[in-house]
């Protein structure tokens, strides 16, 4: 039957209406089949971060702000120093943090209570925050952040892979997994060394540990069971006398009656504050300051103590300052490889010397 041409352009267009419908279907459900069923951009993934909140972040993130101090460390180290924006002033304070990495002479010196405007002109597509605070601030303003602590839930125990696991997953390539892999098999081998040659040992003696990147003294620490000392002290059978403390600034009455065997001070002012616990006559009946057994905690490109890839390194000076009979580990050469390993920097004995002291590269306080 042949149609009139009234019938066959309202076919024509019926027809190229099913072909239209047809195509916006296929593209609805490429783009859908292409999002996972938490509706998940692809080029994306969710991470738990060290708080437990549950975040989805950019895959690869290329410009991001690391106000959590020690993840700058691991993401330098781990070949991600170039996708680093910026980092928490101090960082930049520190002349190590250039001479180990110069890039980070780029970077641009975030604070806490840097603007969300800020975030946004420099185009951060990710923020590290050390406080879940700040993550939590960020996030209800469009910006994406998780939190990367020093403290752990209930404890440090499981938490000191956390951070290198998130990398794994939101930057890919294989020599990035591979270079995490291998820093977690020498923090793994060294802490299961002295687990077993302490086997034996009962937990006795104490350990008070000084925040030396302020210069408030002896009376200034990580008064918490969660913190990373807590868990290396239990490693090395001491009692973490901090951990039960009320204050991050305990009474000198409080520092007293604890008496510590053993004192750890970390950070820029730490040879300062040694000096002065020395010398002030009111904490001469200390057992740490009679028995000298006041220690330096190494400085590379953050404070050894925290969660960076020299906390392998903080472990083993440990072991052999409090346990000289059983550890001989050799600390200027494991420092030596490690900067050449993970940050392609060759040091000197020298250099590793004054680290491991808390000084600059010419012998001079850091503060």
């Amino acid at each position: 039957m042949k149609l009139t041409k009234g019938v066959e352009m309202k076919n024509k267009v019926v027809i190229s209406i099913i072909c239209v419908v047809v195509v916006i279907g296929a593209s609805i459900g490429l783009y859908l089949g292409l999002r996972n069923t938490n509706d998940k951009p692809v080029n994306s993934v969710t991470i738990t971060d060290m708080v437990g909140d549950t975040v989805t972040v950019k895959k690869n993130a290329s410009k991001v702000a690391v106000l959590a101090r020690s993840a700058v460390d691991m993401l330098v180290a781990f070949g991600l120093g170039e996708k680093v924006d910026g980092v928490y002033y101090t960082v930049l304070n520190n002349e190590w943090a250039k001479t180990i990495y110069p890039h980070s002479e780029n970077y641009f010196a975030y604070d806490y209570d840097t603007t969300v405007e800020t975030y946004l002109a420099r185009g951060v597509d990710l923020v590290i925050a050390p406080e879940k605070y700040i993550a939590d601030n960020l996030r209800e303003h469009g910006i994406t952040a998780f939190t990367v602590s020093q403290y752990g839930t209930p404890n440090y125990d499981d938490s000191v892979f956390a951070f290198a696991e998130i990398i794994k997953k939101i930057w890919e390539g294989n020599e990035i997994k591979t270079k995490i892999n291998e820093w977690e098999n020498e923090f793994t081998a060294i802490k299961d060394e002295i687990i077993l040659k302490l086997a034996t040992i009962q937990t006795t003696q104490s350990l008070y540990y000084v925040r030396g990147d302020k210069n408030k003294g002896i009376r200034y620490t990580e008064n918490s069971e969660k913190t990373i000392q807590n868990t290396i002290a239990k490693y090395l059978k001491l009692n973490y006398v901090s951990k039960d403390f009320t204050s991050s600034e305990p009474t000198a009455e409080v520092l007293l009656s604890t008496n510590p065997d053993y004192i750890f001070v970390g950070g820029a002012f730490q040879n300062t504050i040694i000096n002065n616990i020395r010398t002030d006559s009111i904490w001469s009946g200390l057992s740490a300051v009679t028995n000298d057994k006041i220690f330096n905690i190494g400085v590379g490109f953050v404070m050894f103590e925290q969660n960076g890839v020299e906390l392998s390194i903080y472990l083993a000076d440990m072991a052999n300052k409090i346990y000289p009979d059983k550890f001989n580990f050799d600390i200027t050469q494991m420092l030596k490889d490690s900067m050449q390993k993970y940050f392609g920097k060759t040091i000197s004995d020298n250099d590793a010397t004054n680290m491991l002291n808390g000084k600059k590269a010419n012998g001079e306080n850091l503060a």
